[in-house]
């Protein structure tokens, strides 16, 4: 896709659509949330299903401070923030750091320095010894949410770390005002959980569903990025119309894709549209596949079935991008 067919998709698509079905999600999440908390009532054996219903809620909340994140939960720059923030709360990612973190990966997408993401995953890699490499590939083979994880610690600290290098923006304070928001509302609401007696059946749920969204986060995000090159350091930022570049599409399952993942498969497109909600990421696929055919011979796997197969295999072959620009800053 070039320049001229990109800004006549941006032109044609970026207002078709009204808000209202993400809407619909969030009342959809609301009602589930309720579900569960009742059946929880229930106990016993009622608690796997009040589980998995959680989990569920739980990865459209990481959905939705995705769409937040690229302002598409509403025209409303209050509402989007209102929005990321509650979701974030809930799932443990400070939404303003996340929100810096995702906009500058889509910026410099497979750049190893310009890319907060990448970055992460290079200083990862960076002081591996042969003893945590063997660590390193138990925890991937028996299918531990291990970048999920890395990321989530690096989105708490990372605001942190830019003060500490003598970043002082207003940005940078205002994220961190909100970690510590954040901080005082868990405090007071494990306060309350422990003086109404329900702290220690509360966080036991609520870290089982919580596990499951890092395993499901890490499901849907690894095979986007997963061994695409990366650019030179000293290349420019891909503009959005070549992203393609390095990034993959997913397979579409029926229902799930769309419903659980809300679109999130369709990862080429995104890229190339980011400003994008959900719902119009089907149309801007079959737009984008006009100028890249070859997008459609990528779509032989969806996120579970590239996961089968890819976790047989070693760690640092398919993180080989990552292991040669980890390599390279230590020389």
């Amino acid at each position: 896709m070039d320049k001229k067919a990109w800004v006549r998709c941006n032109e044609k698509f970026r207002h078709s659509e009204v808000r209202w079905k993400t809407f619909a999600i969030i009342i959809f999440d609301v009602g589930a949330l309720f579900l569960a908390l009742s059946i929880l009532t229930l106990g016993g054996l009622y608690t796997v299903p009040a589980i998995l219903i959680l989990a569920i809620v739980f990865l459209h909340l990481y959905l939705l401070l995705h769409e937040a994140t690229h302002s598409a939960v509403s025209h409303s720059k209050n509402l989007n923030e209102m929005i990321g923030h509650i979701c974030g709360w809930m799932i443990l990612m400070p939404f303003l750091t996340r929100r810096r973190s995702h906009l500058l990966h889509h910026a410099w997408t497979g750049h190893p320095e310009g890319d907060p993401a990448n970055k992460r995953l290079i200083k990862l890699f960076s002081t591996l010894t042969k003893k945590k490499a063997k660590t390193l590939e138990r925890v991937w083979s028996s299918w531990m949410p291990l970048f999920t994880l890395n990321d989530r610690v690096g989105l708490w600290k990372d605001a942190f770390q830019e003060r500490k290098k003598g970043n002082q923006s207003s940005r940078i304070k205002k994220e961190i005002q909100a970690i510590y928001f954040y901080t005082a509302a868990y405090i007071l609401f494990a306060v309350t959980l422990l003086y109404v007696g329900w702290f220690v059946h509360f966080i036991s749920i609520y870290m089982a569903a919580l596990f499951i969204l890092f395993f499901l986060e890490e499901l849907a995000n690894l095979p986007h990025h997963a061994e695409s090159p990366l650019i030179d350091i000293s290349d420019n930022a891909l503009p959005y119309w070549e992203q393609d570049k390095v990034t993959h599409s997913c397979k579409s399952l029926p229902i799930l894709s769309k419903y659980l993942l809300l679109n999130f498969n369709l990862h080429t497109a995104h890229h190339i549209f980011p400003w994008a909600p959900w719902y119009s990421l089907p149309k801007l696929h079959e737009e984008v596949k006009k100028f890249l055919p070859e997008l459609e011979e990528e779509l032989t796997s969806h996120e579970m079935s590239w996961s089968l197969a890819n976790r047989k295999r070693p760690l640092c072959d398919i993180m080989a991008p990552y292991m040669v620009a980890a390599a390279s800053n230590q020389e």
